[in-house]
């Protein structure tokens, strides 16, 4: 594990010393995932906060017709977890899976809670992470009403460049809202323009 890069990612939104990133990191436990492997799934309990090391996760649910819609895309250096489950201890209701090979820092509710309350700057951390988060579903909520299914590819190539090396195509067309057969037309205009 590198701790040198691990205080620089935290260092971003908080000041702590490599003593305090040591702390943390004492907290949490590394796991190894497989691609395809599900760390979090509908009616388990999930309290468990997962940071992702190398890799790539989907959270995603299932509707009744058995169609995946995807919530979000985890890559490294990236927080996902079951939020509702995590916080409120309610078993979860959707799907967090290992889109390749993953290696994840598992920190569990109960050893968050003794970070946050023995080191305060860490309260701090969590929630400039939180807050990011909400500001990241808000402003996808808002570009799904207001900008175009062309837009809103172009948006995400642009904030997840490598995503679609990772990812089946069917699931990044989940998560732009559209069907694979339109991001297949779009992709091959947007392959058009570029030539």
């Amino acid at each position: 594990m590198d701790i040198q890069a691990i205080h620089a990612n935290l260092s971003r939104y908080v000041d702590l010393s490599v003593e305090e990133v040591e702390i943390m990191l004492g907290q949490m436990e590394e796991i190894k995932v497989s691609k395809r492997d599900f760390i979090v799934q509908p009616g388990q309990l999930s309290d468990t906060f997962y940071w992702v090391m190398e890799g790539c996760t989907m959270a995603y649910v299932v509707d009744e017709n058995g169609d995946d819609h995807v919530m979000q895309f985890a890559q490294e250096w990236w927080w996902t977890a079951e939020l509702e489950a995590f916080i409120k201890g309610n078993t979860s209701t959707y799907h967090i899976r290992c889109m390749e090979d993953a290696t994840l820092l598992a920190l569990r509710k109960w050893k968050m809670e003794e970070l946050l309350r023995e080191h305060p700057k860490f309260e701090k951390y969590y929630r400039i992470i939180f807050q990011n988060a909400l500001i990241t579903h808000q402003r996808r909520i808002i570009h799904r009403i207001s900008l175009t299914a062309e837009d809103r590819y172009e948006r995400f190539i642009k904030n997840y460049p490598n995503l679609e090396l990772k990812v089946p195509q069917k699931y990044i067309a989940s998560y732009l809202g559209m069907t694979p057969e339109f991001l297949s037309k779009l992709k091959r205009k947007r392959w058009e323009k570029l030539r």
